[in-house]
Order: C-alpha cells, then sequence, then structure tokens
C-alpha cells in the first residue's frame, strides 16, 4: 500500500490529520510526512490504520459504509472470533 492508500484511509475514517496521526500513534508532523510521500509508508502505520477503522466503523455508520471490501472482510473475520 502506498501513501495514497493511508490518506484514503485518513478520509474514510473522518477524523481531521491530527485525530488520525493520534490513532494510529504518530505525530501529525510525521503522519503529514507520510501522507505526503515525504517518509515510507510502513506495515505498522498501515496496520494501525487498519484497525483505527476498525473501531471507528463499530460505532460510526457512515465510516462502516465507505470501508473497502477487504477492510469489511477483516471486521467479520474478527467479530466472528470474539
Amino acid at each position: 500500500m502506498t501513501a495514497k492508500s493511508l490518506k484514503w484511509m485518513r478520509e474514510v475514517s473522518t477524523l481531521s490529520i491530527e485525530e488520525f496521526a493520534k490513532e494510529i500513534g504518530s505525530s501529525p508532523m510525521v503522519y503529514l510526512k507520510i501522507e505526503r510521500g515525504e517518509a515510507p509508508v510502513r506495515e505498522i502505520h498501515l496496520n494501525a490504520a487498519r484497525w483505527a477503522l476498525v473501531l471507528l466503523a463499530g460505532v460510526d455508520k457512515e465510516v462502516a459504509r465507505n470501508l473497502s471490501r477487504d477492510i469489511k472482510e477483516v471486521i467479520r473475520a474478527a467479530s466472528a472470533n470474539i
């Protein structure tokens, strides 16, 4: 996945840059560098972003509707194992 994918996940979340950065365990400045392609996108950033979307989808139906199919599958699989 690319910085573009990470940006898409932030936009789907409806969180501000600052809020999304906090959700994935990053500072806003570092997150912006990642999103702009000035710093590498690491697997930990992507996993944290996916997890943030999973949590948000549980409380925000608009976020849930906008999620891509692969993230919806992650949510279904996770909830089946609870």
